[in-house]
This record gives C-alpha cells, sequence and structure tokens, in this order.
C-alpha cells in the first residue's frame, strides 16, 4: 500500500503582522489588486466604463468633525475658566515708585477690556508689551514680568538710583546724577510760611472847625505767604539722606525731562552737604537756587544759612566758615561767595 507523505518546503513563511488599534479604528482598508485594462483611445470622448466611481469615507469625516469640536470645546475651556484669569500681580523691587499706582496701571491697561477674548486670560497676557511700556513709563535700570501659572502676574525691577530731591514750588521730583527726573513725589505744594504785616493810619481834626471832619482810624493788613519745602513728607520714604534743592524759578518740568540742573552743580550740592555735616557745623535741610551768579543758600538747622559759591573751592569755604564761627554768632546770614571777603548779619 502506497502512503502519501506530504512534502514542505525549506521556505520560511511570515506571518502577516497585526495591525494596531489606531490603524483599524481610522478604518484602513485591504488593498484589493484588480487587473486594469487601458481603453482605446476612441473611448475618451465617451464615459471610462472601467473608470470606478470613489467612495467618501464617511467614518474619516465624522472623526475629523469629531476632534473639531474637541479642540473648539478644549480651547473656549482654556480661555473663560475663571481658573486661568490673571488676578494678581506681584511688584518686588519698589520704593520710590508707588506700587499701588503701578498696579492699577497694569489692571487697566492690561487685564481690562476685550469684548470677545479676556484680556485677563493667562495664555492671552503679553509680557514683552507690559515690560516695553512699563520701561517707557517708568526709569528702571533692571525689569522683568513673569507669569506664574495659573493666575499671578509677578513683576521684579530695580529703581534708578535717585540723587536729588528737586521741588520747583508746584512739584517734588526726584532727579538722578544726570539731572533727568525719574519720578514725582508730590503735587499738593502748600506754602508753610505767614507773614502779616499791619500798618495803622490815624488823623484827628478839630471839632469845632465847620469844615472839620472827624477821619476814623484805618488799618492796613498785607499778608504774603512764603514757600518752603516741606521736609516732612519725605519721613514716608526713604529719601533722608539726599540733597533737597528748592528752585523758585518755578519751572514746570516732566517725567524723563533732561538736564533739568547741570551735572556739576549737583554734584557740588552732595559733595558740600557731605562736607558740612561732617566739619561738623550742622545738618542741611535743603537749598535754595534762584540765580546762580549770586549763589546758593544752604539752610542748615539753625536760626542761619549760608551762601556758597558753586563754582569756588567747597573745602577752602568750608575752612572760612569754621573760622567764622569761632568769634562770631551770626542770627540771620552768612555769605562766603566773594571768597576772602565774608559777610554776616
Amino acid at each position: 500500500m502506497r502512503q502519501y507523505h506530504t512534502q514542505f518546503s525549506n521556505q520560511t513563511y511570515h506571518r502577516r503582522p497585526k495591525q494596531s488599534f489606531w490603524k483599524r479604528f481610522f478604518g484602513a482598508k485591504k488593498q484589493t489588486h484588480n487587473t486594469r485594462i487601458n481603453p482605446s483611445r476612441d473611448s475618451w470622448t465617451s464615459s471610462n466604463p472601467w473608470r470606478q466611481p470613489k467612495q467618501r469615507n464617511w467614518h474619516l469625516v465624522f472623526i475629523l468633525i469629531l476632534l473639531s469640536i474637541l479642540f473648539l470645546l478644549w480651547l473656549g475651556l482654556m480661555l473663560f475658566l475663571p481658573y486661568f484669569k490673571m488676578t494678581k500681580i506681584s511688584i518686588i523691587g519698589s520704593k520710590i515708585i508707588s506700587s499701588t499706582e503701578m498696579e492699577t496701571y497694569i489692571m487697566d491697561t492690561y487685564l481690562t477690556g476685550r469684548k470677545v477674548w479676556p484680556s485677563n486670560n493667562y495664555f492671552l497676557v503679553d509680557t514683552d508689551k507690559i515690560y516695553s511700556d512699563l520701561q517707557q513709563k517708568y526709569l528702571l535700570s533692571e525689569l522683568k514680568v513673569e507669569k506664574i501659572f495659573p493666575k499671578e502676574l509677578k513683576i521684579e525691577m530695580t529703581e534708578k538710583n535717585s540723587a536729588i530731591i528737586y521741588d520747583n514750588g508746584l512739584e517734588t521730583y526726584l532727579l538722578d546724577l544726570e539731572g533727568t527726573a525719574i519720578s514725582k513725589l508730590f503735587n499738593d505744594i502748600i506754602p508753610t510760611t505767614t507773614i502779616i504785616a499791619t500798618t495803622t493810619n490815624t488823623s484827628t481834626l478839630s471839632d469845632t472847625s465847620p469844615s472839620a471832619t472827624n477821619t476814623p482810624m484805618t488799618t492796613e493788613t498785607v499778608t504774603t505767604t512764603v514757600y518752603k519745602p516741606d521736609l516732612t513728607k519725605f519721613n514716608t520714604f526713604d529719601l533722608k539722606y539726599l540733597p533737597v534743592i528748592y528752585d523758585t524759578r518755578l519751572i514746570p518740568i516732566e517725567i524723563k525731562q533732561t538736564n533739568i540742573l547741570p551735572v556739576s552743580l549737583l554734584s557740588v550740592i552732595t559733595e558740600w552737604q557731605s562736607m558740612i555735616q561732617k566739619g561738623g557745623i550742622g545738618k542741611v535741610k535743603y537749598f535754595e537756587i534762584d540765580n546762580l551768579s549770586t549763589g546758593i543758600k544752604s539752610y542748615l538747622d539753625r536760626t542761619w544759612y549760608v551762601i556758597f559759591n558753586p563754582q569756588n573751592d567747597l573745602e577752602t569755604q568750608i575752612n572760612n566758615l569754621k573760622v567764622l564761627l569761632r568769634d562770631i554768632k551770626p542770627t540771620e546770614y552768612v555769605n562766603l561767595y566773594y571768597g576772602e571777603r565774608i559777610f554776616w548779619k
């Protein structure tokens, strides 16, 4: 009896790899191989009987629409959820510049408004825009604007070093060493000293004369207001060590205005205040300038003030003042402007 044995070739058969879930989910179809018959050239003018119509993959269309809807819902949640609204502003490094004023400016300018998209959304707040605008509005040496997820705007800054407190009788400003207005301190200037002068005129005629008339006593009062910088306002700031200049010329200035006072003059005033205190003469309360050709008035914590020349040697003027004070006790002023010729009252 003959038996049939199946003969296997040495060829290795590979199992077809299993398709992934996503490939099967998006409806990948098995490709079918069809024999294509090329029609004759004459058939191009008529309908092609071998051309199969394309079938739309509705499953893929449904998936794309669903993904679009999910994306829009996700975007709406990111933009309109209260969780992503920036409601906290942290300002670090503010000394002279009011942190409340800066916070109000940022809130009104960048975090309120807009009708379609919320302006205070974490993803829509433009830190670069805030950085550039703050650099233009304030004089800062360093500035960093950072968003902290999900609702905080953090601002770290370093203010420019101020050198002089400048009072023009209208407003009070901080100036740097180059004479540029850094920021405004006060604008409620009020005269602090009032001088009242009274003049009395009397006239008496005889009552026996027919043409005589009695003239009553008349009193004329003249009130003069004298302005002096209110130094008590600076106690709320760390400004006690800065020289205070009162400019009687009443020249209006603006923030970031340059060359308000010459750099050389600012340097002389700062040095004079330091030398007066180190020399044990007293403490300078404030300076008064009007016409620089007649000197600068330096008001001390004394009953008298000193007029000095900013163009002459300061050390020589200080030594002349010390020599004078050994024998003389002035009551109103000491004038050092004319060098070796010293005048006092």
